[in-house]
């Protein structure tokens, strides 16, 4: 409904102004940048004045008090005008922080599970980036500490708990805690030979509670940091699961390969 309301409010714009006009606005209210072109993107960044085009505590009370003057003005009495103006503000920053909630929670699970896969599989990191900033991927040790390059994992159930979600609507960062575990993973040592049989065993992916951190840059938000709460928290005990739900494991691109030729 959210998603359905912002798309619906950046059509109003877009057809009652111009382009570049519509763009901003957009951004300013928002937080969408997409409809702006790079170069006034860059001129703001050289201006100094880029923060413009981001949802701030400057914008929502300037979006109330605009709001406020105008019932003033239709004849509201001053209660009645701050009540109302109250509640569109209340309206205004639940609609952005749960788009920014939304948004967050995809971010998480998607580039959780990918970066679990790149570690267990020894995948690319090059997929990484439209989830991590550059700097998390290039400074997370668990990519290249090689735990599993002795091994092929044909297949593995991979899960994230989201616990709890910080972010302000007008903050260009966020913050999340997670809990990730695999709930199954098999495979096979590459080396099988009898002098190799102690380390045949396929290391185990610790349970872990996370604090995730985001920050927003040019209008997307990406994984920037995480930090190790603990590991193997005590979790809750859950009720027997329905096997109707159950997940699939996600199958490596090696196992899907095997199956193609098989």
């Amino acid at each position: 409904y959210l998603l359905l309301l912002k798309e619906h409010l950046l059509k109003v714009l877009q057809n009652n102004m111009d382009e570049d006009a519509a763009g901003f606005f957009s951004g300013m209210l928002l937080g969408d940048k997409s409809n702006l072109e790079r170069e006034v993107k860059d001129l703001f960044e050289l201006g100094g004045i880029s923060h413009i085009l981001a949802i701030s505590g400057l914008h929502v009370s300037m979006i109330g008090r605009k709001f406020y003057q105008m019932l003033r003005k239709v004849g509201v009495r001053f209660t009645g005008a701050g009540i109302l103006a109250g509640i569109l503000l209340l309206a205004y920053g639940f609609m952005i922080w749960a788009m920014h909630t939304s948004n967050l929670y995809v971010l998480a699970t998607e580039g959780m599970e990918l970066r679990a896969g790149c570690i267990v599989t020894n995948g690319s990191v090059v997929e990484l980036a439209e989830h991590f900033s550059q700097d998390f991927i290039d400074n997370d040790d668990a990519l290249y500490d090689g735990k599993y390059k002795e091994f092929t994992v044909s297949a593995y159930d991979y899960r994230l708990t989201v616990e709890s979600v910080s972010v302000m609507p007008w903050s260009n960062k966020a913050s999340m805690k997670v809990v990730e575990r695999m709930a199954s993973m098999t495979g096979t040592a590459n080396d099988e030979s009898e002098e190799n049989s102690a380390r045949t065993a396929l290391p185990p992916y610790v349970t872990a509670r996370y604090k995730i951190e985001f920050k927003k840059t040019d209008g997307r938000w990406y994984i920037s940091g995480l930090k190790l709460i603990e590991e193997n928290p005590e979790q809750e005990q859950l009720p027997t699961p329905d096997m109707s739900l159950y997940k699939e494991p996600t199958p490596t691109p090696e196992m899907s390969a095997e199956a193609a030729n098989g």
